[in-house]
């Protein structure tokens, strides 16, 4: 039977699944919906696109790895790990990307508005507080996955 500190890791990283699927679901639907509605930063959508389907791509891509190790299928694992590899760089480096884009905002975030969307200061005010949000979050949930990878690494 799993030991107790197996079945902890396990729940911890089954709650940090579901935590990265929705929030890419999040970005996803709020980069969609409010695509054109903030022209005083105009990459906030495009952020949250991105990140959203770069994690949709890769929260499916990784559960394949297993199945295909399960079914031995060996040049589709290779195939599919270096894949998965260039996802996983292209994420990290887009998220410190969209982190110094939206930190680097903070000068327009001081004439932001959400009243006018006829101005060009204008920025929908979900739009707005998700990418600050889910950014955040992200950063939070990745670094708490890193140590825990590390730590489960170090254990080993």
């Amino acid at each position: 039977m799993y030991s107790y500190s197996t079945i902890v890791m396990i729940t911890i990283a089954v709650m940090l699944s579901l935590g990265f699927l929705t929030l890419f679901i999040i970005q996803l639907v709020m980069g969609a919906m409010h695509f054109n509605k903030c022209p005083v930063q105009p990459m906030f959508p495009w952020l949250n696109l991105v990140s959203g389907s770069t994690g949709m791509l890769l929260f499916l891509a990784v559960p394949m790895i297993f199945l295909f190790c399960k079914l031995k299928w060996k040049k589709l694992i290779t195939c599919l790990i270096i894949l998965v590899t260039i996802l996983a760089l292209f994420f990290l480096v887009w998220t410190i990307y969209s982190n110094y884009a939206r930190f680097s905002a903070s000068n327009s975030m001081n004439i932001m508005q959400y009243e006018n969307a006829t101005l060009s200061t204008y920025c929908h005010p979900q739009l707005a507080e998700v990418t600050r949000g889910t950014f955040i979050t992200l950063d939070v949930i990745l670094g708490l996955s890193t140590c825990l990878v590390s730590g489960g690494a170090a254990a080993s």
